[in-house]
């Protein structure tokens, strides 16, 4: 079974939405704009407002059964451990939908396939104090970050985090988990900037039956990563990058 998986970055022009700032209609259904109603702060306001626009115009780009479908008749709810999905006019399409955000990007992945689960994040390379990989690393991946090329530590312990993120994200568990009992396999080219994504191996310490595979991508300062989780049977995988509009004045 080939299983496809689509997936979409957009980059927002400003770092936080101002406190009066107005949307135009034709975007959020009534439930979202009820939701966004309810976020205080504006750092969250504009992460969960990006993260819906992108998933949106990935939902259009991905399928010409939505392409022509309004944005306000789509809706990106979320469920009780918080994991997010696609409605319209109150029923859930079976669509597995993941998001992230990392400053003003947003990375968002999707797939039609029946019985797969996917989890997405992206994060920033940058340097993380050593009581954070003490407390969410295994010993092994641990000892990995201490013998690893001082000009690729830092690329290392955020693929490794990001991993953990994106499994978790499959399993709908977020940091309910010990990031522990996902051990990441060590891997080569964390210097490669290109368009082609990289398997990688992960093994998982839980009573949690099923198969795993898990990918990364390194763009610029930034690394993606798929977690995608199914109950049996052999699949190969089609990674296909889908293109958004320019985001709009309010983004």
């Amino acid at each position: 079974m080939i299983s496809t998986i689509d997936w979409m970055v957009s980059k927002r022009r400003t770092d936080l939405l101002s406190e009066d700032f107005e949307i135009g209609d034709g975007f959020l259904s009534p439930n979202e704009k009820q939701k966004l109603s309810w976020l205080r702060f504006a750092k969250r306001r504009t992460e969960w407002l990006h993260g819906r626009w992108t998933a949106k115009q990935l939902l259009s780009a991905s399928s010409p059964d939505w392409r022509e479908v309004p944005f306000d008749e789509i809706e990106v709810a979320n469920a009780a451990g918080g994991a997010p999905y696609y409605t319209s006019h109150e029923i859930e399409l079976p669509i597995c939908l993941s998001i992230s955000h990392r400053e003003r990007m947003a990375f968002c992945a999707l797939s039609f396939s029946p019985g797969l689960k996917i989890g997405a994040d992206v994060e920033k390379i940058e340097s993380y104090p050593a009581s954070f990989i003490e407390t969410f690393f295994t010993q092994d991946e641990i000892n990995s970050v201490k013998s690893c090329a001082p000009q690729q530590r830092d690329a290392w312990v955020v693929l490794v985090w990001s991993l953990k993120e994106a499994v978790l994200k499959a399993l709908g568990e977020g940091l309910r988990l010990d990031t522990r009992h996902i051990k990441i396999q060590p891997v080569s080219g964390l210097d490669a900037e290109d368009s082609m994504w990289r398997s990688i191996e992960i093994k998982l310490d839980l009573p949690i039956t099923g198969q795993w595979m898990a990918w990364w991508l390194r763009q610029d300062d930034y690394l993606l990563t798929l977690a995608a989780h199914w109950m049996e049977g052999d699949r190969q995988f089609d990674i296909q990058q889908q293109f958004c509009d320019a985001p709009p004045d309010w983004l």
